[in-house]
């Protein structure tokens, strides 16, 4: 077997080989820029005004009524997309001849 090169052959590989090249970093944005935004949203933020605060039957309300529009806007996505969405791909499948299995993968990936 060959003899293991001893540090002394290391250390004149380093002074002849070339140093790795440092990778460029990949963001592009530098930190004054970071700042002038961040401080742009705060003076954007103090200028607005303060809101009064909401009478207490309406705060007691508003949370219940969040549940209800979010239940309501689901509900007008499913229909919109049973009456739109589904004969749009339906019709692209037959005019593309797409075998059904695979024209019904857009639907399932939508949820």
């Amino acid at each position: 077997s060959a003899p293991l090169p001893s540090l002394a052959h290391a250390s004149a590989l380093r002074r002849v080989l070339p140093a790795p090249a440092r990778a460029a970093p990949r963001c592009t944005a530098t930190a004054p820029a970071a700042d002038a935004l961040s401080s742009a949203a705060t003076t954007v933020a103090a200028s607005l005004p303060d809101l009064p605060p909401l009478p207490a039957p309406l705060a007691a309300i508003l949370p219940w009524f969040s549940w209800v529009l979010i239940i309501w806007l689901f509900a007008a996505q499913a229909r919109i997309c049973d009456e739109y969405f589904v004969p749009a791909i339906d019709s692209c499948a037959k005019r593309f001849k797409i075998p059904d299995d695979v024209a019904g993968a857009p639907p399932l990936a939508c949820g």
